[in-house]
């Protein structure tokens, strides 16, 4: 790794500012300063110099909620890459899309039988590959695991115990996809999103939906116990497609403080309120609305009922939706503070990652625009090392 390095000549995106013609030094992997110009001394020195003209310096992206890994294993419904394969590609689509940590969001959900990634033997052979990749001195961004755990999942409970107590993950969500409420409270659109999108017959997607909807779900005390298990490991707890407020009830007697994808304005109103970190994907902010006919993420954002955006199923989606937002008329601080700082506080990782502030981890990007207005990565810095780019180096 480069000891020093200087990257100048673009509009710097702190927390609350812009800085236009500025400047941001790195020294052993680290922000050490942050200038207009001329330049301080001794970032006149560095060995690496990248000039940012016309474009944006702004921090890494942290991705937390991310269910590429599925799509990168199983492109068909029929495929199965190899691990190392899929992880390899997957981490070079991630950081051209400007994504410095990511969460890979593993569903631990048996009863989709359609996905052979959500079983839970498979779940537990994914999370030991992607514990051992991210172990490896090459990797060009912090790779990080979500477990979702399907609250159906009666057989998972003791792994779910298993992978708290053990420390490797580093994200909880309790998540219930029973059809009738949360994301398929409409169960005649859930039945067209079987038949049109998994190639079920009717008949069949009638008689999943039954077994669904009848299947027993863990125990509310179990899931108490579970909370507080991660609670003493430090491990960030979300719920997922709350619909009613008393699941942020639940949500707060477990202590947890993220709240992924609401359902309602409503509800996102009332998570802000109570103090939770409230979750939209960056995709809904694209679509222009939620796929499944739930709450808006541009109309919950201006109500300013959202904190943090994430890709979902769709990694280059968080870049895009930055600069969507900002033609809108939101500040690019605000907007990059979504996919940045907000989702590092959230994750209690925000003393190093998340921002630029001196001090911090280099996680860095170099942006510039295409058509002046499509985002266009030049430059991806992790902990201080360059590991992609395309704009000139030089003073």
């Amino acid at each position: 790794m480069t000891k020093n390095l200087l990257i100048h000549n673009g509009t710097v995106v702190t927390p609350g500012t812009l800085i236009p013609r500025g400047s941001v030094f790195v020294e052993n992997g680290r922000i050490a300063a942050i200038a207009t110009s001329p330049l301080p001394h001794p970032a006149r020195l560095a060995e690496t110099v990248i000039n940012a003209q016309n474009c944006w310096i702004m921090p890494g992206i942290i991705d937390m909620h991310s269910d590429a890994i599925e799509a990168e294993l199983a492109p068909r419904p029929t495929s199965r890459l190899p691990y190392d394969v899929a992880m390899h590609e997957l981490e070079r689509k991630l950081i051209g899309s400007g994504i410095t940590t990511i969460y890979h969001a593993l569903s631990l959900a048996d009863w989709d039988s359609l996905r052979w990634m959500r079983q839970t033997e498979m779940v537990r052979d994914i999370l030991n590959h992607l514990r051992a990749f991210a172990r490896e001195s090459d990797r060009l961004l912090t790779h990080r695991i979500h477990l979702r755990f399907e609250v159906a999942n009666l057989y998972a409970v003791p792994y779910v115990r298993e992978v708290i107590q053990s420390g490797w993950i580093d994200e909880l969500s309790f998540n219930d996809h029973t059809p009738g409420q949360g994301q398929y409270r409409d169960i005649e659109q859930f039945r067209h999103f079987l038949v049109s999108h998994r190639h079920l017959s009717r008949e069949e997607a009638d008689n999943l939906l039954e077994s669904r909807m009848q299947h027993a779900k863990v125990e509310w005390d179990v899931l108490e116990e579970l909370a507080g298990h991660a609670r003493a490991a430090g491990i960030p707890l979300a719920s997922h497609d709350d619909d009613t407020v008393e699941r942020l009830d639940l949500l707060e007697g477990w202590h947890g403080r993220i709240c992924e994808f609401p359902i309602s304005l409503d509800v996102a109103q009332e998570a802000k309120k109570r103090g939770f970190y409230v979750v939209m994907g960056a995709p809904n902010v694209l679509n222009g609305a939620s796929t499944t006919g739930n709450l808006s993420a541009q109309e919950a954002i201006e109500a300013g009922a959202v904190d943090i955006l994430c890709s979902d199923y769709y990694p280059p989606s968080l870049l895009h939706s930055v600069f969507a937002l900002v033609r809108t008329g939101l500040e690019m601080s605000c907007a990059v503070n979504m996919v940045s700082l907000n989702p590092a506080r959230a994750l209690g990782i925000a003393g190093d990652k998340g921002s630029i502030e001196v001090g911090k981890e280099a996680d860095l990007l170099v942006v510039g625009t295409l058509k002046g207005e499509v985002p266009d990565v030049k430059s991806v810095l992790t902990r201080g090392r360059v590991v992609t780019s395309v704009v000139r180096q030089g003073r």
